[in-house]
Parts: C-alpha cells; structure tokens; sequence
C-alpha cells in the first residue's frame, strides 16, 4: 500500500493521538484504537472531515511530531492539540457552555475540569458524564463533549491530566 511507519521518539511525551489523513483528504479524528476490540466491544466516535484547513494542519503536524519540530503555529482553531493547547482550548469551550454540556468519558479525573463542570452545573447549565459504564453491549471508551447540542468535540483527549498535559493528543471541534 506504500505505507510507512515513523516510530516517535519523544522520551516524555507518549503518542496518543488517534488520526488519519488519507492523502489528501478526508481525514478521521478519532476517540477509538484501531484495533478489534475498539471496533467490535467499545463505545467510541470517529470525525470524518474534508476541510483542507484541518487535513492540512494534521497533515503538517503528523510531519512535524515524525521530524521533531513543534508544534505548527498555523494549525486551525477546530484543532485542539494536547499537550500544548489543550487544557486552554477544553476550558474555552465549557465556559462559553450555555444550555448544556455532555460528556463521555471514561477518564475524566482532572481536578480543574471536574470542578470548572461542578461550577458551570451550579451556574445552570445542565451537565451529564457518562463515565466507565457498559450501554448495552460496548464498554465506555470515548472521549467526546456535546455542548449546547451545536458543538461537538471528539478524539483522544480525555480530561484527565495525564492526557491533557503530557501526551500528544488530538481532538476536532465540529459544529
């Protein structure tokens, strides 16, 4: 198929992203290993996108974590990038939360997030978390946040601080 694999080298950073780009578009940003279990037993979410932007910055930063460089500077605000942007970019979105915000998660343990949701629920906004349960069959695995039922955020990141401040994550805002 002409496929290559570039291990990363980061000795800190742990590559977690879950990311495709075929060519040049579409690309899937992903809450689900490719693996069989995720596929057949988990609960996850997979974002198709043709937007040449988002392809684009993915493809520049699959680029740029394969050659060591940073970060790009021009990548899209529909990106969020953990470590780097993450945490910044997650708590942007909660707090412009109006109505209601949903989450699946089955990691969400970062004190800053946990308690930022207690206060936005305290505020009014109606908040749900579905953790590390079982919805029928397939086991909780996604990592995905509907807010205001207008915008949507999947991917890998989970808001728990392993993942939001020391592993290369990716996640897509879709409206």
């Amino acid at each position: 198929t002409g496929a290559r694999i570039f291990p990363y080298t980061d000795s800190v950073v742990k590559y977690h992203a879950k990311y495709l780009v075929a060519d040049d578009g579409p690309a899937l940003v992903t809450s689900l290993n490719l693996t069989r279990k995720c596929f057949g037993k988990t609960c996850d979410a997979i974002a198709i996108t043709h937007d040449p932007d988002v392809v684009k910055g993915l493809r520049d930063l699959m680029a740029g974590d394969r050659e060591g460089r940073p970060i790009p500077e021009t990548l899209p605000d529909r990106i969020i990038i953990g470590p780097e942007g993450a945490r910044k970019q997650i708590t942007a979105l909660i707090e412009q939360a109006r109505r209601s915000i949903r989450v699946i998660d089955a990691k969400l343990t970062d004190p800053g997030l946990v308690s930022l949701l207690r206060s936005r629920r305290a505020a009014g906004i109606s908040v749900e978390v579905y953790g590390a349960k079982r919805y029928a069959a397939p086991r909780s695995h996604g990592k995905m946040m509907l807010i205001d039922g207008r915008v949507a955020i999947v991917g890998s990141l989970a808001l728990a601080a392993l993942s939001l401040d020391f592993r290369r994550e990716v996640a897509l805002v879709v409206e």
